[in-house]
């Protein structure tokens, strides 16, 4: 019963207000951290012509309190249900929502056509740089704390959803490169693999994802390369934290750095690409070592792409 527009605001416009209508009741958000300021631009606009604003989002779920300031409702956490409430009124300007039922099922590819087509495609059609994003669970078992799903139990999507998505995507987008947005790809291993591979190899879209190291068992890397996994995203995170990500239990060190580096040289044999991720700034980073080992990490293994992430205080 209503009217919905949709915009992608990627830089590609002067004003990203004018990707949306005029005179609208509703505005609803999404903004990772790096890109709040022009989210609360946004804001600010869209009160000025008295619409109501909410943010959701990894931003919103990392900051609530800073989001106040700025926007009428923030919701951490989201369903059916808790759109349905906004829409109905049922929320104060001023709340912060977080108590939305654990997500068990998603939209699927058909259904998020419209948001696909505007936010991936080049003018309807699937280019070899078209990234078509997938889930196919969500949450994590590991509690990291630097992490925005710390606290989201794992949830496994329904295997003939993800079926039926591959299928649309190798139907109608051949060219198109798969993203999963897992928190963390394959935790459960085997039932995702049983599922791509029930598509026939040559119609097995090229895809990325990103896992825990403790995932990556030597006897699961072929399965790798035999779904045509082209890029891996992996986190060492910490040399002297989160052993347990990599499956090395209270490894630490030069230790960790030794077993971590050998793990990674023997999954290039089966993934072309692969991006390490590290997170310095935490309270086991003392002195001079956490550097000295990324650098030495990095000279041994150059063919990787690292990403260092600092933890940021906000608001």
């Amino acid at each position: 019963g209503h009217s919905v527009s949709y915009a992608v605001y990627y830089g590609q416009a002067n004003d990203p207000r004018r990707l949306l209508p005029d005179a609208l009741d509703v505005v609803f958000i999404a903004a990772c951290t790096h890109v709040s300021p022009i989210a609360y631009m946004l804001a600010k606009r869209f009160r000025r012509e008295k619409t109501l604003t909410v943010i959701g989002g990894p931003h919103a779920g990392c900051f609530p309190r800073d989001c106040q300031r700025f926007f009428d409702i923030v919701v951490q956490k989201c369903d059916r249900a808790v759109i349905a409430d906004i829409l109905k009124g049922d929320y104060s300007p001023g709340a912060v929502i977080d108590d939305a039922l654990p997500l068990n099922d998603l939209p699927g590819i058909a259904e998020r056509l419209p948001e696909v087509e505007n936010a991936n495609l080049d003018r309807g059609r699937a280019t070899s740089q078209s990234m078509i994003g997938l889930l196919s669970s969500l949450g994590c078992p590991y509690h990291c704390d630097f992490c925005v799903d710390w606290d989201s139990p794992y949830v496994g999507l329904p295997s003939y959803r993800l079926e039926r998505d591959l299928a649309f995507i190798a139907e109608y987008f051949p060219k198109a490169l798969i993203a999963y947005h897992d928190p963390n790809f394959g935790v459960d291993f085997d039932r995702v693999m049983d599922v791509i591979c029930r598509q026939p190899r040559s119609r097995r879209n090229p895809y990325i994802m990103e896992c825990s190291l403790s995932v990556l068992k030597r006897r699961r890397m072929a399965m790798l390369a035999e779904t045509n996994c082209i890029y891996a995203i992996v986190g060492v995170e910490s040399w002297t934290e989160y052993a347990g990500k990599a499956g090395l239990a209270a490894c630490s060190g030069p230790t960790k750095l030794d077993a971590v580096a050998k793990h990674i040289k023997e999954l290039r044999r089966y993934v072309p690409n692969l991006q390490v991720n590290f997170l310095f700034g935490t309270d086991g980073d003392v002195g001079d070592e956490p550097v000295m080992l990324t650098k030495t990490f990095l000279k041994e293994i150059p063919g990787i792409w690292p990403v260092i992430n600092s933890p940021l205080p906000l608001g």
